[in-house]
């Protein structure tokens, strides 16, 4: 958040969170077990950057275990989503593509390291420090055009 704060030429004067959780209204099955009815199986975060007095940014992560959990959050398909209030406002939404299954699976952790494996070039040639993609400029990926049916 600071990063984009910072790259709009303001400073966060301060961040709030709030934390939700939501429990389960009947055991939940899971590749490693099972979450019990009445425990946690779900957490919403909520993130607020303060800039000039007023909330600018505000970020929200839900993370749940299915859908039999009380509260109920409407948030959708598992996606990144982005929405601007501006003018024009803006709402961008990624997510995983249609597998031949029929599911569509969420592949945040995925694209969290195509990240930052392909800027690890930059990153060496950067000066030390702390650094971010505003230091970094566009980070070209390379290697990632592969023949359709190849793999690896």
């Amino acid at each position: 958040m600071a990063m984009v704060v910072e790259g709009l030429g303001k400073k966060i004067e301060k961040l709030t969170t709030k934390l939700e959780v939501a429990k389960a209204t009947k055991d939940i099955p899971y590749p490693n077990g099972v979450i019990r009815a009445g425990t946690v199986a779900g957490q919403h975060y909520e993130w607020t950057a303060w800039v000039d007095g007023a909330p600018l940014m505000v970020y929200h992560f839900y993370w749940t275990m299915g859908d039999d959990i009380e509260p109920r959050w409407d948030n959708g398909d598992s996606c990144y989503r982005v929405v601007i209030e501006g003018d024009p406002p803006l709402e961008v939404r990624l997510m995983g593509g249609v597998e031949a299954d029929g599911r569509r699976p969420f592949l945040g952790l995925p694209w969290t390291a195509l990240v930052g494996v392909t800027a690890i070039p930059q990153v060496c040639d950067a000066r030390p420090g702390v650094i971010t993609h505003l230091d970094l400029g566009v980070v070209r990926p390379s290697g990632l055009v592969r023949r359709p049916g190849l793999s690896g």
